[in-house]
């Protein structure tokens, strides 16, 4: 899987592709540290075939420097990038918010090479990276009550750990 990620390097660098990878997976680390965030979802779908919330992995990252978020999109090659525009209240002045954001199968490539680089969020990587593994697809309109159970216990796990990283 790493393989897939060591994509050519600019052939005027003085390092290597492995050394230009690891240097790259470690910055986009430690700003998705600071600014990113992990957790698990949990929606309810009211099409009437559905009879359970759906559970999944969701991570993001936002800021106003386009380049940088973009970034994300650009090293990983998943999720999507997209450009929010918020106005303030007292003024004409416009604020543009850049914000990527990677789900389910996608978001846990992303937290798996970004894992060993973490400091601050390798706790909740490694619970999601334990969630999407462990848990159990089906495809029938209800979830048993264990289903139900183990993905809640998850879901309640990254919201403590997202609660006392802010502390």
């Amino acid at each position: 899987m790493s393989e897939l990620f060591l994509l050519s390097v600019p052939s005027n660098l003085p390092i290597s592709r492995i050394q230009y990878h690891r240097e790259k997976r470690k910055g986009l680390a430690n700003y998705f540290d600071g600014e990113g965030s992990i957790t698990i979802g949990k929606t309810f779908n009211n099409d009437g075939h559905h009879k359970s919330p759906t559970y999944f992995v969701y991570t993001q990252v936002s800021a106003t420097d386009r380049p940088l978020i973009q970034e994300f999109y650009n090293y990983f090659k998943v999720g999507y990038f997209c450009l929010t525009i918020i106005k303030k209240k007292m003024a004409s002045e416009r604020i543009f918010h850049f914000h990527w954001e990677a789900k389910g199968n996608q978001a846990i490539t992303v937290l798996k090479i970004l894992l060993p680089y973490f400091r601050l969020k390798k706790e909740q990587a490694e619970l999601a990276i334990e969630f999407q593994e462990n848990k159990i697809v089906r495809r029938y309109p209800k979830l048993n009550p264990d289903d139900l159970a183990f993905r809640e216990k998850y879901r309640q796990l990254i919201r403590k750990c997202n609660r006392s990283s802010l502390l």
